[in-house]
This record gives structure tokens, sequence and C-alpha cells, in this order.
């Protein structure tokens, strides 16, 4: 396995070319519908400063659709699941939002599974019980 981004926690140039990155992917698919993907999760201390933990590394929201999507990018460490991803609710202002959640070292592999499960999210609209069932497939087909 080899981590794309090593040291992007530690390093502020290796994190935001990992969030560029992410970014730069969701953009392809977020360009293919016409619902806007906003911004989500506030990745700011009060003071200015970012917060560079991986936690999340993407985060996205479709008012509209009520779905959001969270990428949470982990630093290797040994013995470290490489990824997992579910759906989980959260409650917000809008209401319930159903979102992705996607919590992976990121390699290319993982990176793979997870462009295609934002996808099938995103663009497809799969609902909860579909996109369980994808991630049950692509998950545990790559271990």
């Amino acid at each position: 396995m080899k981590e794309l981004f090593p040291n992007f926690i530690n390093d502020t140039n290796v994190y935001n070319a990992a969030k560029i990155y992410w970014q730069t992917a969701f953009d392809k698919i977020s360009k293919q519908v016409s619902d806007p993907w906003d911004e989500w999760f506030n990745n700011y201390y009060l003071n200015g400063q970012p917060i560079q933990n991986g936690n999340p590394i993407l985060s996205k929201i479709c008012k509209k659709n009520k779905r959001g999507l969270r990428v949470i990018q982990i630093p290797y460490e040994e013995g470290e699941v490489e990824m997992t991803a579910f759906i989980d609710c959260y409650e917000a202002d809008l209401g319930s939002i159903h979102q992705l959640v996607i919590y992976c070292i990121l390699t290319e592999v993982s990176f793979e599974i997870a462009y295609s499960l934002m996808f099938d999210w995103v663009i497809n609209m799969k609902n909860e019980k579909e996109m369980e069932n994808i991630i049950d497939s692509k998950i545990l087909i790559n271990r």
C-alpha cells in the first residue's frame, strides 16, 4: 500500500495538496448535476487558523436534497484499516441530512473506491440501502 500525500497531517503544503486532490475529484462529479453542493463544515478555529486534522478534508452539502458528504483522511498507521464508509444521519438547521462518510488512508485503491462512492451518492442519487450494499461490495472486495 502506497499512501498518497504522506505526512499530510504535519506539513501544511502537503495537507493543502491533499485537500485540492479531493476537491478536484469532487468538482468533476458535482459539475454533472444541476443541484449545487456547497461547503459544509467549518474547518477553521475561532482565530482563523485552519483545522488540518483530516476530519473532514472534504465536506459538502446539497441543501435541496438534504444530502451531505464527508471525507475523513487519516495518516497511515500500522494495523489501521485502509478504508471504511457508511451512511449517517446528521441533524442540522435544515433538518436531517443524510451523509455519505468516507474514512480512509488515501491510496490509489481507496481513492478509486471513494470516487466511485461519491459518484453513486451525488450523481446516481442512490438511496441509503443501495449505498450500504454498494459500500459492502466495494470495500469487502478490495480488502
